[in-house]
């Protein structure tokens, strides 16, 4: 006789948070997201959650949407510069399982400048530390690194092997009338990983590569295209999507997603990737 599956609380709750405003802090507890460093899919400064899996619905509108319990303590020091600690609880309910980190944000000059540092359970306890800057030159840019560091084995080679680098750029051009175009690049590089023109495994693959076009004619109408690049096997997830906005906060939506590479490759028809088609309705109220 198979066991019922026992539902826990994560599996019903997916957001759900309290946010207050003190004279002199910002204070957020529950379970959500918090947003460290940039980038929509790869995002070497996301050390909370991670941001560098290729595993990811190219189907849906949010990318990266993973959210946890916590609590988050946000210190203004002035203008646009910010010192933020972050509290995970245990999930053995232990206290030396628990999690902390905290960051620091400030501006040099017209660059975004932030640094962080976490350490928390996962299968040992880890240490991670990224930094993140972000800027404008006509697209806005941003850049980040990280690494993470085992406690009980905090090997060399192991650090090289975790450390990653992701980058991106963005674009929003403005046409006649009400169109637009957004342009987006992001690349995820594992300094450390396999630069060799082979197949590839995600947790060597040595580089990959995100570019997205999205085409707005009207305000209520938009068409996607997106596509995860492995460059050194030449293997590619591919999506085409759009969306029309019946009217306010009412949309039809259809996407389809499908993987092109041979056997062996990072994408390809006979893995774990495979083609979707996605035809659905939104509403927000």
């Amino acid at each position: 006789m198979v066991p019922t599956p026992i539902t826990s609380v994560d599996d019903v709750i997916y957001k759900a948070y309290l946010r207050a405003r003190f004279p002199s802090f910002r204070l957020t507890a529950g379970k959500t997201r918090l947003s460290w460093g940039d980038g929509i899919l790869f995002n070497a400064a996301d050390i909370l959650y991670g941001s560098s899996s290729v595993s990811v619905d190219l189907t849906q509108a949010e990318l990266r949407s993973k959210t946890d319990w916590m609590v988050s303590v946000n210190y203004p020091l002035g203008f646009f510069s910010f010192a933020e600690v972050v509290f995970l609880p245990s999930m053995t309910g232990e206290a030396q399982d628990m999690g902390v980190g905290g960051r620091f944000y400030t501006n040099a000059g017209e660059t975004k400048v932030e640094g962080g540092y976490l350490t928390k359970k996962e299968t040992t306890r880890v240490h991670k530390l990224y930094t993140s800057l972000q800027g404008n030159i006509g697209p806005d840019w941003y850049l980040a690194s990280s690494i993470t560091i085992d406690q009980s084995n905090p090997s060399a080679s192991d650090i090289q092997k975790s450390w990653l680098i992701s980058g991106g750029l963005f674009h929003m051009q403005y046409l006649s009338g009400e169109r637009n175009l957004s342009l987006r690049l992001e690349m995820l590089s594992r300094p450390f990983g396999t630069w060799k023109f082979e197949s590839q495994s995600e947790a060597s693959c040595a580089l990959l590569l995100y570019p997205e076009v999205v085409y707005s004619p009207t305000s209520t109408l938009s068409f996607s295209l997106r596509a995860i690049l492995s460059p050194l096997d030449l293997s590619t997830m591919l999506s085409a999507g759009a969306s029309w906005s019946v009217f306010e906060g009412f949309a039809l939506i259809a996407n389809i997603a499908a993987p092109f590479g041979e056997s062996g490759d990072l994408f390809n028809w006979d893995g774990a990737s495979a083609a979707a088609l996605t035809l659905g309705a939104s509403w927000i109220y």
